[in-house]
């Protein structure tokens, strides 16, 4: 990690800001996540093939290349999101179809 000073001072500041508001972090569930430019390089000192992935609000956030090669933050629906919302859409599209056929 490149300044894990800096994150972890966040990640404090972050901490007592939810206090405040009665929530707090799920330990569990919170951990710091190597990202950037250099994850990649990094990722191999601790034995990954690619830098870590993050799922966060339905999405996917992952360290990618853009064409000309430089560092880019790549965003993904999460696969199970998407599959939930597609299979909901197709859904109500299907009960649209059956009210209009009745009316």
């Amino acid at each position: 990690m490149l300044f894990p000073g800096n994150s972890l001072r966040v990640q404090n500041a972050l901490r007592k800001r939810l206090i405040k508001f009665g929530l707090e972090l799920e330990p569990n569930k919170t951990k710091l996540v190597e990202f950037g430019r250099f994850a990649e390089r990094d990722a191999g000192k601790h034995g990954r093939n690619r830098p870590e992935t993050l799922y966060f609000l339905g999405f996917t956030i992952y360290c990618a290349r853009n064409l000309k090669g430089n560092y880019k933050v790549g965003f993904r629906t999460e696969k199970s999101r998407l599959k939930r919302s597609l299979t909901n859409r197709d859904l109500m599209k299907l009960d649209d179809k059956r009210t209009s056929f009745q009316s």
